[in-house]
């Protein structure tokens, strides 16, 4: 007669051992730095062999050097249009099972050329500046635009400080959708470039804590993007520890990110799914660029 007792303790067994395993993977694919960085190799071309041009225009230089710049206004008539349609998708509550202090309201059938969103993303004020930062050597990694919750309690990991890691150099426009002017709103916080050299990296990818920050940083004071509605700030995640979604009171606002044509990560699905409609929106949007930029940025 068979031992379902025993058969059943293995199949737990079993279960644990697969568990550990899929854990131990998660962990060497999405924390141990040298494995983020073996995922640019898929992207490597013969031209990546040679550096990209340097920044050329002032503001590029400013981003450059010091890791951060104020960005460009938002339009009245862009900044109601985008409020008009993201806001009233914004829960009041996070949805069950929401593991992250926010949730992007951006959808695919954003992606027209109508869209404020994409107006925004690929205006002269933002696209140009992208350009100029990464020597025309870039791609789209994301369009979203970001509800914070309220929140308050134990710290949830994207809002300790930490370095993004899609790429080794990267690009945030953030641009908010409603006033941010005291800590209670949420607003990104960031140290420049210097001072997070001085806190360093490791061979996996850190959240720190508040107090493990201020011994490592030397107790640095960091900058902290207010705004009202429609302000925005350019940062590099990549170079510049950061943290944002501290809210006590919702928060919304619009990341338009951009990573060189060699990043350690993929585009966001939304991106990669529908490159070549937000490459012809691009090209019908910008025709005073050469079409072949938006083809190389999106991949198509």
């Amino acid at each position: 007669m068979a031992d379902f007792g025993q058969f059943d303790a293995l199949s737990k067994r079993s279960m644990k051992v697969q568990l550990s395993l899929a854990r131990a993977a998660s962990f060497v694919k999405w924390q141990l730095v040298p494995v983020r960085y073996l995922g640019r190799m898929r992207y490597l071309r013969p031209h990546n062999m040679m550096p990209a041009n340097p920044p050329q225009t002032a503001l590029g230089q400013e981003i450059d050097s010091r890791g951060y710049a104020t960005g460009p206004e938002i339009g009245t008539s862009t900044l109601e249009a985008m409020q008009k349609i993201f806001l009233p998708r914004a829960p009041e509550t996070a949805p069950a099972g929401t593991k992250a202090p926010f949730i992007n309201l951006s959808r695919a059938e954003d992606l027209t050329v109508d869209n404020p969103l994409l107006k925004f993303a690929f205006s002269k004020e933002v696209l140009d500046v992208a350009l100029d930062y990464f020597g025309k050597r870039l791609i789209l990694d994301s369009l979203q635009v970001l509800h914070s919750f309220p929140q308050a309690g134990q710290l949830k990991e994207s809002q300790k400080r930490h370095l993004d890691y899609g790429d080794s150099r990267s690009l945030h426009c953030v641009a908010y959708l409603n006033d941010v002017l005291d800590l209670e709103g949420g607003p990104f916080v960031f140290i420049d470039k210097a001072q997070s050299k001085k806190v360093g990296r490791g061979l996996i990818v850190r959240r720190i804590d508040d107090d493990q920050f201020a011994k490592e940083s030397g107790g640095v004071q960091p900058q902290i993007a207010y705004g009202k509605a429609g302000s925005s700030v350019w940062v590099d995640p990549a170079v510049c520890y950061h943290y944002g979604s501290r809210c006590r009171k919702a928060r919304n606002a619009v990341f338009v990110t951009f990573n060189s044509d060699a990043p350690f990560m993929s585009p966001v699905p939304m991106i990669v799914e529908n490159a070549e409609k937000i490459s012809e929106i691009g090209k019908k949007l910008r025709p005073d660029l050469d079409p072949a930029i938006f083809d190389r940025m999106l991949r198509v």
